[in-house]
């Protein structure tokens, strides 16, 4: 885990196996936090830090076509960006649980901050708030909030062809971009809540 108030910092797992959790604890704006060639699936968690988090997986933990990425955010973490997978592969599903808080990831790319070409489901459970904003996945994904109890705020990326909310009074902003002749049919369930 890491606690970091100021400058970015980098750590490399190269050397370690059996690695269950990394942490970015309250780290500022500024504090940008790097876990880098992760040896196992070790889940990623976001803990009232404000700056940009890298998960570099080593290949052989996303090389499969099922693999599942697991994230935690809470205590009113952001991040403008969370890099999660490998350059060459990435996890074809993010769990991600949320505490408590009001809670805000802008953008989640692959450990090359490149697009998630092979994510196609996200999927949303827990009690706090999320802002989730507008990420490319693979063509014709999901982001499933039904398990989701706290309120999402969801701008989907015109990637996702199905989105659904949780028992909150969610709110789901499309834009025109995201419909059209050349786009399949969205389909949109509010789940639950209003």
């Amino acid at each position: 885990t890491t606690a970091t108030v100021g400058a970015s910092q980098s750590y490399t797992f190269t050397s370690a196996s059996g690695v269950e959790s990394v942490s970015s604890y309250l780290s500022s704006t500024n504090g940008d936090v790097a876990f880098n060639d992760l040896q196992a699936n070790a889940k990623v968690i976001l803990d009232g830090s404000k700056g940009d988090v890298t998960a570099d997986f080593a290949n052989p933990v996303v090389v499969g076509s099922a693999d599942v990425a697991n994230v935690e955010i809470k205590n009113d973490a952001s991040t403008d960006v969370l890099n999660i997978g490998d350059g060459d592969d990435e996890f074809e599903t993010i769990n991600i649980a949320v505490g408590t808080g009001k809670n805000t990831i802008t953008d989640i790319e692959d450990g090359a901050s490149s697009n998630l070409g092979e994510t196609s489901k996200i999927v949303i459970s827990g009690s706090g708030q999320l802002t989730l904003g507008e990420t490319v996945l693979k063509d014709a994904s999901e982001i499933d909030g039904s398990s989701a109890t706290g309120k999402l705020l969801i701008t989907p990326d015109a990637t996702v062809d199905k989105l659904t909310g949780g028992s909150a009074a969610d709110t789901f902003t499309l834009t025109v971009a995201d419909f059209g002749s050349s786009n399949a049919a969205k389909t949109i369930d509010g789940g639950a809540g209003t």
